[in-house]
């Protein structure tokens, strides 16, 4: 079972749940990365699998869109220019 929540793809491995739950199981996808990686991650998820296991307990896997290559660019871009003025 497959659907779109909140701009996120939730898909259910194993079992079917409601639409509810499955809601739900985005929300704490979103608590435990907010509070590992922070909110601007949480806020990035794309996609979250949920899969049931065989000691009932379901295992929550998310994918979440990266960082702007932008920032990368101006963090290692700094030391290129400052040698190229000095070249």
């Amino acid at each position: 079972m497959t659907i779109e929540h909140e701009g996120v793809k939730v898909t259910a491995t194993n079992f079917k749940p409601t639409t509810d739950e499955l809601k739900l199981y985005v929300a704490r996808a979103r608590e435990l990365v907010t509070e590992s990686e922070g909110k601007d991650t949480a806020d990035n998820i794309t996609s979250v699998t949920v899969t049931l296991c065989d000691d009932g307990g379901v295992d929550l896997t998310f994918v979440a869109k990266g960082q702007k290559f932008e920032r990368i660019r101006r963090i290692t871009g700094e030391p290129i220019a400052a040698r190229q003025q000095a070249a």
